[in-house]
């Protein structure tokens, strides 16, 4: 009973991580799921969503901590979110790239060992490599805040539930941030608003597009991981690498003092060593 009530435990603390980050553009909640070692359970509960009997109640129990981490992180730490970015934008950079970095090297230890046998094949490069591309391309412009919609029409709600559903699925892929395809939409201004404003009709048009989003493209890796799963950790590998290339503060590190670099070191090696041994060799992701 007490393993079982830690483990409920466990799962709603990485929902809290998960809805931290997702409020955080650059940043993935499906990096933080495979730092955390519960991506593959979450994608498994998310794709067999519709399963009956015992197997049904088993993906409730994990799925029910979770989300609700999920969603009180993303009520509580909005606003915290917004002015911690504001004013340390690059230390939260280099902690998650220092994640990133402590993560990969397990991810791809488990990658050598699937597939047949346990040869790595070369060809998993080139969707490794697209995936890498991919996301710093996505990253490269500067984008602006716009102003918050606030009008409560059918346009509205029905560009805030695709921008939902766009978000969550591509949220459940490590390596791309919901948050910075809600930027890239124009309505990331627009959530943080109806947060902190608890307005309702906006939330729910983003919500249940979120929830359709997870549903759909949770199937979909569900799919991939059961039968490409060389390939497709191949391809999460590759986003993960990207987006820490993408979130890398470089002219900051350049520019900064020497008190500035060595923070910045220190909260990158401190994610790194957090990452890489909090997963270990036995770790699910």
């Amino acid at each position: 009973m007490l393993v079982r009530f830690m483990g409920v435990v466990k799962t709603f603390v990485a929902g809290l991580f998960m809805g931290v980050a997702g409020l955080v553009p650059g940043v993935s909640s499906g990096t933080v799921a495979v730092v955390a070692g519960v991506y593959q359970r979450m994608i498994d509960a998310f794709g067999s969503f519709f399963s009956k009997g015992k197997e049904k109640a088993r993906h409730l129990l994990f799925l029910v901590p979770l989300i609700a981490g999920v969603v009180i992180a993303t009520f509580i730490f909005a606003n915290v979110v917004e002015r911690v970015l504001k004013t340390y934008p690059n230390q939260v950079s280099m902690f998650m790239i220092g994640l990133i970095i402590g993560t990969t090297p397990v991810l791809y230890k488990k990658v050598r060992k699937m597939g047949e046998g346990e040869q790595f094949h070369i060809r998993n490069l080139l969707p490794l490599l697209f995936a890498l591309v991919l996301v710093v391309w996505l990253n490269l412009p500067d984008r602006a805040a716009t102003t918050p919609l606030e009008e409560t029409s059918v346009r509205t709600f029905a560009l805030l539930f695709m921008a939902g559903f766009l978000a969550a699925g591509t949220g459940l892929v490590p390596g791309i941030s919901g948050a910075m395809v809600l930027l890239v939409i124009g309505v990331y201004a627009t959530l943080i608003s109806a947060i902190s404003a608890v307005n309702w009709p906006l939330l729910i048009a983003i919500a249940t597009g979120a929830l359709a989003g997870f549903i759909v493209f949770s199937k979909t890796m569900h799919y991939l991981t059961h039968n490409f799963r060389q390939t497709t950790y191949c391809t999460i590998i590759g986003f993960l690498v990207g987006s820490a290339i993408s979130i890398f503060p470089s002219r900051e590190m350049l520019a900064g003092s020497l008190p500035l670099i060595v923070s910045y070191v220190a909260l990158l090696g401190s994610g790194a060593i957090l990452a890489y041994f909090y997963g270990g060799e036995r770790r699910r992701v």
